[in-house]
């Protein structure tokens, strides 16, 4: 049937819609600035909006040409929900005329293939086969995954003769691999997916190729080319290695470098190359091979800054005869407050290597003086003294870890966690401290707790309410000593009208301290 009379026979009837309000929609504020980032019903708006406006459509049409996948699948909500809307239906008047009588132009075609009604779409969907753009793609891309079978048979042909003949358009080949990624997981975005997985190795002796999807803004883009030209072996060693080391997408470095480790797994100058690479997976295997060639740098594979690198350096040392453990010491004594070597140090040495990470625990920034401290814990020889500084640290992880690893001390001093509980400190630092020394003493626990009843933080109210309501909610309680029961005592008088005359002489009677004589 000829394509006229088929957007005839379903564009040229009328469907029982009529306008709520007669003439256009009412003038909004739509040639107003959007701001910077307008969402996609303002965008969506715009695009309805552009006839009656007069706005310039190759301006709109230059920027959806620069749109991801994940913009348009929001935008093709948008729209949906704006043409389904009464208001629209002029909207829909409109494009049934201008599809008719073969003067929609590229935004008119991107509107209808983003239409509510199935028949706009499909039509639209069909037009678009004579349009070679990446917005235009990216809306054929979509359509591929319609819901309705006609829109999605007509999208597929479209597309396919849309993509044979951009395979010299970049940005069109970039904007399809995008929507395929994008699409695949889709009930209907399987067909996408083959179609374009099956067309990207004929474009290796294409011009410009893969280089477009090799130089694409895209992490997944970029990833899904590589991995098909490592595939096919059309990349050289150069090239991998340029993009093992200087790719930003951590992805696409580690793919290059493995397939430049298999190429060249003796080749002593590409694995130096690769030693200085930004991803540490490569650093690591990197080192490997170095180690097993016989050329192995100890000192800066161990000082590499993830665990990662110092554990397959570490490795080597060991396989090599020595102790991982005498580098770091020396290198500890050249360089006190090197991150890496603390960290290091903390893996393969003693207790006895406790002197040297503590002036890591001065360290100027918050990650070394946390580095210094988990260093010392794994080593299970935490000097006590060294610590109370940090009870004052402005970081509040710092703090936190001080915290729990005086309190786990079993033969350290609390009264300085204690003190943090007092009223002079922030209301964070209180919660912290009697979080972690909940358990070492019950009634320290509820003198603390009862007296926090009426504090005029909220959080510590609330935490002292719930540890009151829950006390003693563990283990066997040990009558109080003299000195603690007068603070008992004062402390569930003073908190009685907070917590009710029944919870109040409970207390009493499991603290022993004798009933209270009520005025």
């Amino acid at each position: 049937m000829e394509l006229g009379e088929r957007l005839r026979r379903r564009l040229g009837q009328d469907w029982g819609f009529s306008p709520l309000l007669p003439g256009e929609p009412a003038p909004g504020n739509h040639a107003a600035d959007p701001g910077p980032t307008p969402g996609p019903d303002e965008v969506a708006d715009t695009l309805l909006d552009l006839p009656r406006t007069g706005q310039p459509r190759d301006a709109a049409l230059a920027d959806l040409d620069t749109w991801t996948a994940a913009s348009w699948v929001r935008l093709d909500e948008a729209l949906r929900r704006a043409t389904y809307a009464s208001r629209r239906f002029g909207v829909g008047q409109r494009l049934r005329q201008v599809l008719l009588d073969g003067t929609a132009d590229e935004i008119d075609l991107i509107v209808g293939a983003c239409h509510s009604d199935g028949r706009l779409r499909e039509a639209a969907t069909i037009l678009l086969a004579g349009h070679r753009r990446p917005a235009t793609a990216a809306v054929l891309a979509l359509r591929t995954c319609d819901w309705a079978h006609q829109v999605r048979t007509a999208a597929r042909r479209s597309f396919a003769d849309v993509l044979a003949d951009s395979r010299d358009d970049g940005s069109v080949l970039v904007t399809a691999t995008d929507h395929a990624i994008a699409l695949r997981d889709r009930q209907h975005g399987g067909w996408l997916w083959q179609h374009v997985t099956a067309l990207l190795p004929q474009l290796f002796d294409t011009e410009p190729g893969l280089a477009p999807l090799l130089a694409a803004r895209l992490d997944r883009v970029r990833r899904l080319a590589y991995e098909t030209a490592i595939a096919h072996d059309r990349l050289d060693l150069r090239w991998l290695l340029a993009a093992a080391q200087r790719d930003p997408d951590t992805v696409v470095r580690r793919i290059c470098a493995q397939a430049v480790l298999a190429q060249a797994a003796t080749n002593l100058p590409i694995l130096r190359a690769l030693r200085d690479s930004r991803s540490a997976l490569v650093r690591a295997e990197a080192v490997r091979l170095l180690a097993r060639a016989g050329e192995f740098d100890a000192d800066t594979a161990l000082a590499d800054r993830f665990p990662l690198v110092r554990e397959v350096a570490q490795a080597a040392v060991r396989r090599r005869g020595g102790d991982p453990a005498e580098h770091y010491r020396r290198l500890a004594a050249a360089q006190p407050l090197s991150l890496p070597v603390l960290a290091g140090l903390g893996e393969t040495g003693t207790a006895a290597d406790a002197a040297l990470l503590v002036p890591g625990l001065r360290h100027p920034a918050v990650k070394g003086r946390l580095t210094a401290l988990r260093a010392l814990r794994r080593l299970g020889a935490v000097p006590v003294e060294p610590l109370l500084p940090l009870l004052d640290d402005p970081s509040v992880a710092v703090l936190r870890l001080t915290a729990r690893t005086l309190a786990e001390q079993p033969a350290a001093d609390l009264g300085p966690l204690r003190d943090l509980t007092g009223s002079g400190h922030p209301a964070q630092r209180r919660v912290i401290a009697f979080r972690l020394l909940d358990g070492h003493d019950q009634w320290w626990d509820l003198t603390t707790a009862l007296a926090w009843l009426d504090d005029p933080d909220q959080e510590i109210r609330e935490l002292a309410r719930q540890k009151v309501q829950q006390w003693p909610h563990y283990g066997r309680l040990r009558q109080p000593t003299e000195t603690a029961l007068g603070a008992i005592a004062e402390a569930i008088d003073r908190a009685e009208p907070m917590i009710g005359v029944p919870r109040a002489d409970m207390l009493r009677f499991i603290a022993r301290t004798g009933p209270h004589t009520r005025r």
